[in-house]
């Protein structure tokens, strides 16, 4: 009898302690992500009591504020509908609406403790303003250029990672966004879904770039080696084509003429593992964007077949990418090889107050040498000059480019366009990917010119 009223104490005992694990996880590690999740009734309930704080860009340009009529207004329209987001007691809430809420509704720091001491008094609570990292006027011209068709752009500052442009099309508006709640819903183009951030692509052509950095990194007399290109690459039973037959080709020439060829070769001599290890390097499996939830790019799972190998040295096979992900490799070469973390949340001030100047946590990794960045950025600019990306160009400016076409089972290839300038100090770097257009340089070079052409012309 004893032993059995021992075994009940101690399987009593053991389920307190797991009780009391777990609420300490909830509370101590994922506090803030519950906090933030847009069906938390909590943060529903202190809406009618907090009046929510306004979002400005990196210029204080209003992007969410409140008129004088009470009502929350989103000037981008469209265009912000993704990044902006909206907050709704009856639809939850996305984007930075509903990444940052807890701080627009000013639950934790100086604001926190004030705001617990006007609960107790009845007086309203006020959230703080968050400035984003977002240029109002890139992310609106970006958002046109796309002109409906399905795709995404990100542009972001690569000595920094801020993130400039966050675009998803087609987009939604959240002024009206009760009224047509149901019409985008049903919509078959998904405009409520954020192709910029959890849109997952193959990355085609693009990804040479992932495989290019790999093989410099592993072979430093790379550049002294001819292929042979006669139009195709036998693999494991199969055969996998290039575009055209390019005969002898250097490595440079690889990039700039976008061999299949080249990087299959390239992508067997190097191997899975040290291919992983360097699209990790950039941010493939990788949480990239704190407090926001961005879908994992990656290579599929290991271990890879020689022909899914020779696959994913094209940005074919199981590799799938977010565009945040290809600018963040773009930035890293744009920045000599320093992958700086991206950022999109760059202050936050008290209503009536300004922001904080030079707030930003700047954090860099490096994810190859400064040596295969210079020599990456080489050929990304032969690219633009000679190559399949001239459809780039910009008069008076050296941009640095590379395309892709991403085959696509359900339909015409997708395309994209990744690119960087001015070559010799960088201040933006772009990815672009349109469904169903093609070829890269025919549809997303020319975004990509007209977005480093007029950010370049901004900042004079």
């Amino acid at each position: 009898m004893r032993t059995n009223l021992l075994r009940v104490r101690v399987i009593v005992i053991l389920c307190f302690v797991i009780v009391l694990v777990a609420l300490g996880r909830i509370q101590l590690l994922e506090r803030s992500e519950l906090a933030r999740h847009p069906a938390n009734r909590y943060t529903i309930a202190k809406e009618n009591r907090v009046k929510r704080g306004e979002i400005f860009d990196r210029n204080k340009v209003p992007l969410a504020f409140w008129t004088d009529s009470g009502i929350r207004h989103y000037p981008l329209g469209y265009a912000g509908g993704h990044p902006i987001g909206y907050s709704s007691a009856k639809l939850g809430s996305s984007g930075a609406e509903g990444w940052y809420s807890s701080q627009l509704l000013g639950q934790d720091g100086a604001l926190g403790i004030k705001n617990f001491w006007h609960r107790l008094a009845g007086v309203q609570e006020t959230g703080y303003n968050i400035q984003l990292t977002i240029d109002a006027n890139l992310q609106e011209y970006g958002y046109s250029l796309l002109g409906g068709n399905k795709g995404a752009i990100v542009a972001l500052k690569p000595k920094t990672g801020e993130i400039l442009a966050l675009i998803s099309s087609p987009g939604f508006d959240p002024n009206d966004l009760h009224l047509k709640w149901d019409d985008y819903v049903n919509n078959s183009d998904n405009p409520l879904f954020n192709r910029a951030i959890s849109g997952t692509y193959p990355p085609g052509s693009t990804f040479k770039l992932v495989v290019g950095a790999a093989a410099l990194e592993a072979d430093p007399n790379l550049l002294d080696r001819e292929f042979e290109c006669p139009g195709y690459i036998q693999l494991e039973g199969r055969q996998l084509t290039c575009y055209t037959t390019h005969g002898r080709i250097n490595f440079m020439e690889g990039v700039a003429y976008s061999c299949n060829v080249v990087f299959v070769q390239l992508g067997l001599e190097i191997g899975e593992q040290q291919l992983r290890k360097q699209a990790e390097a950039f941010g493939f499996e990788q949480d990239v964007l704190e407090g926001v939830p961005v879908k994992k790019s990656g290579l599929g799972d290991a271990p890879l077949t020689v022909n899914g190998l020779g696959e994913s040295a094209i940005g074919q096979g199981k590799v799938m990418a977010t565009p945040l992900q290809m600018a963040m490799v773009t930035a890293a070469i744009a920045n000599g090889g320093l992958l700086a973390e991206p950022v999109l949340l760059l202050g936050r001030a008290v209503p009536g107050e300004d922001f904080p100047a030079g707030s930003l946590n700047l954090a860099q990794t490096r994810v190859m040498s400064r040596e295969t960045a210079e020599i990456l950025k080489e050929a990304m600019v032969g690219t633009v000059v000679y190559g399949t990306g001239q459809q780039a160009q910009v008069a008076g400016v050296e941009v640095g480019g590379k395309t892709g076409s991403a085959e696509n089972p359900h339909g015409q290839a997708h395309a994209w366009f990744v690119g960087f300038a001015p070559a010799d100090s960088p201040e933006i770097a772009i990815a672009v990917v349109v469904e169903n257009a093609g070829s890269g340089g025919g549809l997303g070079g020319p975004v990509v010119r007209e977005l480093i052409n007029y950010y370049l012309s901004s900042l004079q």
